[in-house]
């Protein structure tokens, strides 16, 4: 008999205990309910560049390769002779961004005074592009260098590269332009051009 009181109490207890904590339940306010519209995500973190310079280049000299995150290729950073030091056949940089263009639809270039634009085929030629010349006080036609398009180079040491015909007839074809204005730009950017014929 004593054991169904302490049951009956305890059971008792309990119940008063649950009826309680279900009257602090309703007196405290409920969570705000989850939105419909989805939370705006974090922006995503800059696109990584290109070419990527390894951490020691050896055996080559510093700066001269850098590595193509999208193709996985090692490439020239400029033009140099192959040597039996170094592997050879290394692409340059600047072609294999030049065979990737078609990924590259809607970007953007300045080239002798004129924005170009990519459409997935070639480049079309559009409004005028000017830069603020500190010297003058006035503003010159804008002409990005389409042979150093990292910007890796000073002016001294673009002074000592010679480019060849071929490089500036390609640019004169992606650009739609004469061999003679190309070459133009390409001395203007202070490579040594070979000769004009």
């Amino acid at each position: 008999m004593k054991r169904k009181i302490v049951l009956c109490v305890s059971f008792a207890f309990c119940l008063t205990g649950c009826d309680e904590l279900i009257q602090k339940t309703k007196q405290q306010p409920s969570p705000e309910p989850a939105s419909s519209v989805p939370k705006q995500e974090s922006p995503s973190p800059p696109e990584e560049k290109r070419f990527v310079f390894p951490m020691k280049s050896s055996p080559f000299p510093e700066a001269s390769v850098a590595l193509d995150s999208i193709s996985g290729k090692l490439c020239k950073t400029y033009p140099w002779a192959d040597s039996s030091q170094f592997p050879k056949g290394l692409p340059l940089c600047s072609e294999l961004s030049a065979t990737s263009e078609a990924s590259c639809t809607g970007s953007a270039k300045s080239y002798r005074g004129f924005t170009y634009s990519f459409n997935g085929t070639k480049w079309l030629k559009g409004s005028e592009a000017w830069k603020y010349n500190e010297k003058s006080k006035g503003m010159d036609p804008l002409s990005e260098d389409q042979y150093d398009p990292l910007n890796l180079f000073t002016k001294a040491e673009k002074a000592k590269m010679a480019l060849k015909e071929e490089q500036i007839r390609v640019i004169a074809k992606q650009f739609g332009v004469t061999y003679a204005e190309a070459w133009e730009d390409a001395k203007a950017q202070g490579y040594i051009v070979p000769p004009q014929h």
